[in-house]
């Protein structure tokens, strides 16, 4: 329960200090580029484990703005983005190392395609 409590804060932490204090009242464009932010925060955080399998991870701008746009839950701060990041990336990520399809030395890449997030392995050249 303590550890839930302490994610709860830490997002709503991280929402204030990116959202509201770094922007003026009501300005959506703001909003938008701190949510950028908060989202290019976490794929770093999806980056450096990876990176300790020997995957690297290439996102692309689009795909970090679809991530950062999971609806208008801005009042909900960093949580919206969390799951999206989590739904979205990780979970695929995991499905590929575990079904061997991701190996260390290849690079996922994040991209955008037809309005939706698509995930693809690029295999090392050899």
């Amino acid at each position: 329960m303590a550890k839930n409590t302490a994610k709860s804060y830490r997002n709503q932490v991280m929402y204030c200090v990116f959202v509201r204090s770094h922007t003026p009242e009501g300005t959506f464009e703001g909003v938008r580029r701190d949510l950028e932010r908060i989202a290019l925060r976490m794929l770093g955080g999806v980056r450096e484990r990876l990176s300790g399998l020997g995957v690297d991870l290439d996102a692309r701008w689009e795909a970090v703005t679809l991530l950062a746009d999971p609806g208008a839950e801005t009042e909900q701060g960093a949580r919206p983005i969390r799951r999206a990041v989590r739904r979205r990336v990780e979970e695929p990520a995991a499905d590929l190392l575990l079904s061997e399809q991701l190996t260390a030395g290849d690079t996922l890449c994040l991209a955008v395609e037809r309005e939706d997030l698509v995930l693809r392995t690029e295999k090392r050249q050899v």
